[in-house]
This record gives C-alpha cells, sequence and structure tokens, in this order.
C-alpha cells in the first residue's frame, strides 16, 4: 500500500514571504468509547491561515492511508468515473472544499494494536495569486485509538492505500509507457545506459 506522490515546483515571480509552518492547519480526532470491529465516523477540522489562500487547485487536498484491516467507506472510482471526479481517487484522496468534514471507515476483527491512519495534506498557497505560489505538504498520524488526535510527523517514507508501488530505493521491473509525442519507452532498453526519470502529472480545472 503505498502514496501517490504529489509533486509541486513553486513559481517564484519577485520576493515574497514563505509561508509559515502551519499555514496549512489540520486536525482529526478519534470519537470515544472502545475500538471494535464495526463502522466509525471521525472529525476533521482544516483551514489555510489568515492572510492567505489556496492557488491553482481550489482547496487543499487530503489523502488518506489505512493500515491492514480498516477501510474507507464509499466507492473506488476507476475509469471514467474517476475522470468525472477530476481524477480525484475517492474515497482515499479528496478536496478539503469544507472547514469540517467527516471521515467514514470500517474497522475489521484483525487489526494491529499499534494501527493508525495517515493523512498527506497538501495545497498550493499564495498571498497574491498574480504573483507566486507555494507548494505546501504535511503528514499526520492517527492512532486508531479512543479520542486520539492526530499529530504531525515526518513525511519519511509514505503509502497510499488499495494501490501497488515501488517503496523508495526499491528497483521498478520492467515497463512500457506511453511518452508526450506518442511513442512508448521501455524501461529495459535503457537500464545501466542512462538515468530514468519518470514523471507524472494532474491537472485541476
Amino acid at each position: 500500500m503505498y502514496w501517490l506522490p504529489v509533486l509541486g515546483v513553486a513559481m517564484l515571480l519577485g520576493s515574497f514571504d514563505e509561508p509559515p509552518d502551519d499555514v496549512l492547519r489540520f486536525e482529526a480526532r478519534m470519537p470515544s468509547g472502545p475500538l471494535e470491529p464495526g463502522r466509525y465516523e471521525l472529525r476533521i477540522e482544516s483551514s489555510i491561515q489568515d492572510g492567505w489562500t489556496a492557488a491553482g487547485v481550489t482547496s487543499p487536498v487530503l489523502q488518506i492511508g489505512v493500515p491492514d484491516g480498516v477501510t474507507l467507506e464509499g466507492e473506488v472510482l476507476e475509469g471514467r468515473a474517476l475522470m468525472r471526479n477530476g481524477f480525484f481517487q475517492a474515497p482515499y484522496e479528496r478536496l478539503l472544499e469544507r472547514g469540517s468534514e467527516t471521515v467514514a471507515f470500517v474497522v475489521g476483527a484483525d487489526v494491529a494494536a499499534d494501527a493508525a491512519l495517515y493523512f498527506n495534506v497538501v495545497a498550493y498557497v499564495t498571498q497574491d495569486p498574480e504573483k507566486n505560489a507555494w507548494f505546501v505538504r504535511h503528514r499526520y498520524r492517527l492512532p486508531l485509538k479512543p479520542e486520539s488526535r492526530s499529530e504531525k510527523v515526518e513525511i519519511g517514507e509514505a503509502s497510499w492505500s488499495g494501490r501497488e508501488g515501488l517503496r523508495i530505493g526499491e528497483k521498478a521491473k520492467p515497463f512500457v509507457l506511453p511518452s508526450a509525442d506518442g511513442s512508448t519507452v521501455d524501461l529495459s532498453d535503457h537500464l545501466g545506459e542512462r538515468p530514468v526519470i519518470v514523471t507524472t502529472y494532474r491537472a485541476y480545472w
């Protein structure tokens, strides 16, 4: 289970202040009561610090990683349904369009005692949309324990629920992918000859 990386480049036009570390504010809280197999809802509070606004994408993006034995409530979108959702991979990824939201999940019988939910919160933020934007990403851990609160952690090695991928430092298996000009690129044709950089991007309108 691995996170889909989200990469950003800040556009620097002129001099301006770097956003403070807490420009994106986020908190998730577990409900009270013993954690037993069943359905739960947790509250999420989010905001952007006064004086700053989201740039490009209309709101911060939330990515949710769940441990083995936990599933998020909602249909996993693919194909055209994914396109209609702006390519946000529900239910593991969504826009934080409101200051307060609810995330529903189901806990199975085989969840580890130290299990936790993980959250990536990413956004472009700006004080002047016509001049500049900063890419900001924070990561939080929420232990699956009654009344626990999310705590900020280092980005480190991230994980993405329901998706297979590479861990940092692992070797990629051979693959063939289309390039920007419509041709195809076979990884095996370049191994040992030169560095290979694979980039993905997602646009939002």
